[in-house]
Formats: C-alpha cells, sequence, structure tokens
C-alpha cells in the first residue's frame, strides 16, 4: 500500500488526475479534483490489490 504513496505519506495529485484523466472523469470547477474521484482511485487501488496474487504466499 506504502508504494502508492507519496513521501508525505498522501495520494499525490498528480496521480489521481492521471487516472480521472485515463477514466475519463470529469474535473470540478477550477479544474479541481472531486472529492469522489479520490475516493474512486482509492477503491480502484485496493481492487488492484486485492486482484494482486498473494506475494507472502
Amino acid at each position: 500500500m506504502a508504494s502508492f504513496l507519496g513521501d508525505d505519506s498522501l495520494i499525490p495529485e498528480g496521480v489521481v488526475r492521471g487516472w480521472a484523466d485515463d477514466e475519463e472523469i470529469a474535473l470540478g470547477a477550477r479544474g479541481r479534483l472531486p472529492r469522489s474521484t479520490w475516493l474512486d482511485y482509492a477503491a480502484s487501488v485496493l481492487a488492484q490489490l486485492a486482484k494482486a496474487p498473494d506475494e507472502d504466499a
């Protein structure tokens, strides 16, 4: 999970913007990322992790 976070332990905005662009998700007023976009990105990351093979096995 830590590999998805920046040096400040937050999700980098640029990564979310790139994902939103790839998913063709519209930005909010003044080019801002809506809260739901951040949550959708996090859900997407968690879904990817759930599908990944368990490296500890």
